[in-house]
């Protein structure tokens, strides 16, 4: 895993990168995680994969205090309300893959949904694994083995 930095906004931000292949952008589940599947032996195979972490968080600079996470969800909050989200989500031309662990406590149907907002947009599950799968059952970590996969 190559380490990488990038000046934003006068703040800079930490990203991995791995492998070699078509870009793949890796996102973790949540804003203010450091990036945790940030490993190359989950990687998905045949792809360059990016690993970006979030402003404020770990090597991003931050330690994930209270006033890190307070400005993340204000952030998130102005963001999720946008009024030009969904629209700005169904134009988008790129690529996207939603994969969904069968026996997460949370539910699937978003990930769903946004995959049929997005074009093109494809969503499939993981049957009979937990949310962390990846560490789990690493056979079906991210492009590991299409056998795994539900549509």
């Amino acid at each position: 895993m190559e380490s990488m930095r990038v000046e934003v906004d006068g703040a800079s931000l930490h990203g991995g990168v791995t492998g070699a292949g078509p870009d793949v952008l890796v996102l973790s589940g949540g804003p203010g995680c450091v990036h945790y599947l940030e490993q190359d032996k989950i990687a998905p195979v045949g792809h360059r994969a990016w690993y970006p972490e979030p402003r404020g968080v770990g090597r991003s600079g931050g330690g994930g205090g209270p006033e890190v996470h307070a400005a993340l969800g204000a952030s998130f909050t102005e963001w999720i309300r946008g009024d030009s989200l969904w629209r700005g989500l169904a134009d988008c031309e790129v690529p996207m893959a939603f994969v969904a662990a069968g026996d997460d406590i949370r539910p699937s149907w978003p990930m769903a949904q946004l995959a049929r907002t997005v074009r093109p947009g494809t969503f499939a599950t993981v049957p009979d694994v937990p949310h962390d799968f990846w560490s789990t059952h690493p056979q079906c970590g991210p492009g590991r083995s299409v056998s795994c996969v539900r549509r």
